[in-house]
């Protein structure tokens, strides 16, 4: 019993200063066919847009897959992969 509460307390010791640390949270924004470099043209003024990546980060190198689909595009930003290689082109699955 005595090695049981000192595994406890122990156990108890090292978890808490994991469990003080704050929330990290993150915000993912996916438009489809919108490129990087649509929100930073002078002429289409997103000013929001601009101050999120200019406080936060920014994928510059995305490359937007065809079709522009939400489905396909999210299934590629998780993958990494085309949609050529996961086979996903359509919003609606493919049941054959």
């Amino acid at each position: 019993m005595k090695s049981f509460l000192t595994t406890l307390t122990l156990s108890l010791a090292l978890a808490a200063p994991a469990l003080a640390q704050p929330a990290k949270h993150v915000v993912l924004i996916s438009i489809d066919g919108f490129r990087p470099d649509f929100y930073r043209e002078a002429k289409w003024p997103t000013p929001n847009l601009q101050r999120m990546a200019a406080q936060g980060t920014s994928a510059d190198g995305v490359r937007g897959v065809f079709p522009s689909v939400t489905y396909p595009s999210h299934t590629t930003l998780v993958t990494g992969v085309a949609p050529a290689q996961h086979g996903i082109y359509y919003n609606s699955p493919f049941e054959p």
